[in-house]
């Protein structure tokens, strides 16, 4: 009775660990990740009316920020701009804020956050970034590389078209189905190993 009271607790252990563990935040990226860094463009700095659209799709539904990478090239900046997610096909905002040049942080990407959208797999978005107010001589750059490999995205940098994608992370927050498949039977083969090798040295 008591190997089968420990058992069932093993397991419940094991599920509620793996739950947990996939339902997180994914990141999907829209550009080609397998670039190295050093090799980023920019789109030029944003100055008094400059406008970037990025148009990308939903990877997966529960859509529920966007990290970009971002920097001040190393010098005095003092700007503020503003950033809209608009849905394409409706027009609709689903979120909006300010990136403040003096929180960006070279060593990491800058993130714009907004309430969770249940269903966004599939949906085209319009990521509208432009200046608010700039009060030095230089701004923020958006760092810019080459597209994924299904292309998903357009950009337009104040309204000329480019070839490139913004270094641009949809994060997703939902239950992924195939980690907690992988991660429980993972669990369970090393269970089972453990067991295994008790058994040999016994």
């Amino acid at each position: 009775m008591k190997k089968i009271v420990k058992t069932a607790v093993l397991i419940i252990l094991i599920a509620a660990v793996a739950v947990l563990y996939s339902n997180s935040v994914w990141p999907y990226e829209i550009y080609d990740s397998s670039i190295d860094s050093s090799a980023y463009e920019n789109t030029g700095e944003l100055l008094e009316n400059s406008k970037i659209e990025q148009r990308f799709i939903g990877k997966h539904n529960g859509l529920e920020s966007l990290e970009l990478t971002v920097s001040n090239l190393n010098q005095e900046c003092d700007a503020e701009y503003k950033w809209s997610l608009i849905e394409a096909t409706s027009g609709n905002v689903v979120g909006e804020g300010v990136i403040d040049s003096e929180k960006v942080d070279n060593s990491k990407p800058y993130k714009l956050e907004f309430e969770r959208i249940p269903t966004s797999k599939d949906v085209e978005y319009n990521l509208v970034i432009d200046t608010k107010q700039i009060k030095s001589e230089h701004g923020i750059v958006l760092m810019t590389t080459e597209k994924d490999s299904s292309q998903n995205g357009t950009l337009r940098i104040d309204q000329v078209d480019s070839s490139k994608n913004l270094v641009l992370v949809q994060e997703v927050k939902f239950f992924n189905i195939e980690t907690f498949v992988v991660f429980v039977g993972l669990m369970i083969y090393l269970a089972l190993f453990i067991k295994f090798l008790f058994k040999i040295f016994e």
